[in-house]
């Protein structure tokens, strides 16, 4: 009788894993959420979320995120910050304001055409729904949520991807917390993570599949 159950909370631990990063809390939860190869970072400020989108794209990887957050007292998303584009992006993004309230969305400065065409989408779909949307520069801080800063360094593509290399740092009262994809380390643009990383009070790397 308990073959169901343990077969669906296998199943679940599979599709959802969770790491927090940062528990202040007098300041902020930093939480690191991967579904297969798909990542996001939640923020929590006091009763407030933010997400930090590292995806392909694809709604479920939100929808997970939210479920997550949710279980942690969530009723609405401050802001939706994306390090990069997809073309998926503009359609989940409206699905998950249709189902939520979602207060902003941050995008990234476009680097091409390609980039161009998905942000024109995801405003058209943030203007339907009533979202602010905001762009941020590569390497200026802009606000995440209550008073704590996202900086994005600089992007770079690699031949083999069409999704650019990635990098942040969040910037809160307690100390920062930087974040550098894999590929990020091979961009020509690498080196200028390290002054970030070498001040950072926590660093999350990932290589491969591991982190």
């Amino acid at each position: 009788l308990l073959l169901p159950s343990i077969a669906f909370v296998a199943a679940f631990s599979i599709c959802f894993v969770s790491l927090i990063i940062i528990r202040d809390g007098k300041n902020a939860d930093i939480t690191y959420l991967r579904r297969g190869e798909n990542e996001i970072v939640s923020v929590k400020v006091r009763n407030d979320f933010a997400f930090i989108d590292l995806t392909d794209g694809n709604y479920s990887n939100f929808s997970s995120a939210w479920d997550e957050a949710h279980s942690m007292g969530a009723t609405e998303l401050e802001n939706v910050v994306l390090t990069h584009y997809h073309r998926k992006h503009a359609y989940s993004l409206s699905r998950l304001m249709s189902s939520i309230k979602v207060r902003r969305i941050t995008v990234p400065y476009p680097q091409n055409y390609d980039e161009a065409l998905h942000l024109s989408a995801i405003y058209k779909a943030a203007e339907e729904h009533g979202v602010e949307c905001v762009i941020m520069p590569d390497s200026k801080y802009t606000e995440l949520i209550k008073g704590i800063g996202i900086e994005i360094s600089p992007r770079e593509f690699l031949g083999r991807s069409k999704q650019s290399v990635i990098a942040f740092n969040i910037d809160t009262e307690k100390g920062s917390f930087s974040y550098v994809g894999s590929s990020y380390c091979e961009s020509s643009v690498g080196a200028i993570v390290d002054e970030k990383v070498a001040i950072a009070g926590s660093v999350y790397f990932t290589i491969g599949d591991i982190g």
